[in-house]
């Protein structure tokens, strides 16, 4: 059963308006409205019963003759949305997830996952680090630049208590994390930094207070790169969340090196517990200073 409301209680796969009868397109609307599932934190959506996919299905294969065809195409795509929910995290089409941070209340859109738009997903070391961030606000600067930003999460928790941050990813990633910074109210800049040409950036040049990374290691080349983003900006601190992954301990080792080289004492060096879409997952939160 899906969850109409909370006043109005849960509806059944046989209470789904009949399209043989030709129901208004605000019946359809108000019914997939409710079928469409806002991912909170990192929840699992709900499976479907047989009776609702079927009835989904039918409704993105119906002509809706009786409805103009602009008005009537918004309705199928809103069914095939709520169908691409069901068919895994890598295939899932565009979600907005509602993310709790302490007491926060942050909305974030994320585009469909593809391999190579990671950014656009929302990883479990953001949310670690932003719970961290609420609990111990202190950690933060008078002037703040988030790393591979991806959806905003760390950096709008840091502007909504407070910090003036600067946000910054890939050019392509960039579009969607101003969105997001938008959609929760907020007017903090976004910009292009590509960890691979830092000098490009219309940042370059610029210091900082404290930067801000989570989960920055993926692949082999980014340690290097990553590395060369944190020597431009010269911060006087930097805080690094990342997850545990035993695939990518050299590279997450040789980020550690790379910042004890850059002149960065690790003051700090903690393990969190955290999770995201593909499970619980252990974190490792580090903080660093130098004297410039």
């Amino acid at each position: 059963m899906q969850q109409i409301s909370d006043d109005e209680g849960p509806i059944h796969w046989l209470d789904l308006p009949n399209l043989r009868l030709k129901p208004k397109a605000d019946e359809l609307n108000h019914v997939l409205s409710k079928l469409v599932v806002q991912l909170h934190n990192f929840d699992e959506i709900p499976d479907l019963d047989q009776g609702t996919t079927r009835w989904l299905t039918q409704l993105v294969a119906h002509d809706l003759e009786w409805i103009d065809e602009s008005t009537a195409q918004a309705i199928r795509d809103s069914a095939a949305h709520r169908l691409a929910q069901q068919c895994g995290i890598t295939a899932r089409a565009d979600v907005t997830r509602a993310v709790d941070v302490g007491e926060l209340k942050i909305q974030l859109l994320e585009p469909g996952l593809t391999t190579d738009k990671l950014g656009m997903k929302t990883w479990g070391a953001a949310l670690v680090l932003a719970k961290r961030l609420v609990a111990e606000p202190s950690l933060l600067e008078k002037s703040c630049i988030e790393l591979g930003a991806g959806t905003g999460l760390v950096g709008i928790t840091a502007a909504k208590l407070g910090a003036q941050i600067v946000l910054t990813d890939l050019e392509e990633i960039v579009v969607n994390l101003e969105r997001n910074v938008l959609s929760n109210n907020l007017n903090c800049p976004c910009h292009v930094l590509d960890w691979s040409d830092p000098h490009s950036s219309v940042l370059a040049g610029q210091k900082f207070d404290l930067i801000l990374i989570s989960d920055p290691v993926y692949s082999v080349e980014h340690p290097e790169a990553l590395l060369a983003s944190i020597a431009m900006l010269d911060a006087r601190k930097v805080i690094l969340e990342v997850p545990l992954r035993p695939k990518y301990d050299n590279e997450r080792n040789a980020v550690y090196t790379g910042l004890y080289e850059l002149g960065y004492n690790r003051d700090r060096f903690e393990y969190d517990d955290g999770r995201d879409d593909f499970g619980p997952s252990k974190y490792v939160f580090s903080y660093w200073t130098k004297d410039r």
